[in-house]
């Protein structure tokens, strides 16, 4: 098991052309949404297996990412029944979380 805690670290302009990032098993605990537009051409996104309890809604709208795997987390707002339906649900859940709230 890694020991990492958070991701600010990588939300910054030297990681913008990373395609596939594996955070998976650690500890992190929030995902900034910084993470969106820092990591634009972020494909594939492993967070299996952390403390996230929450993830930015404004991920949802993210232009390149297929892949998003979430379980494992302790994620109070998205139902077992959205992350069963995979990446698209998973986004389009978020997308709408985001425009709820505006």
């Amino acid at each position: 098991m890694n020991r990492l805690v958070n991701v600010d670290e990588i939300c910054r302009p030297a990681f913008a052309g990373l395609e596939v990032l594996d955070l998976g098993n650690n500890k992190i605990k929030e995902i900034p949404v910084a993470f969106v537009h820092f990591l634009r051409n972020l494909g594939n996104l492993c967070l299996v297996n952390n403390d996230l309890s929450y993830i930015p809604n404004l991920l949802g709208f993210h232009k390149n990412l297929h892949t998003l795997q979430l379980d494992g987390n302790p994620l109070k707002a998205i139902r077992r029944q959205v992350l069963d339906k995979g990446t698209n649900g998973i986004m389009e859940y978020l997308k709408d979380k985001y425009i709820q709230g505006k």
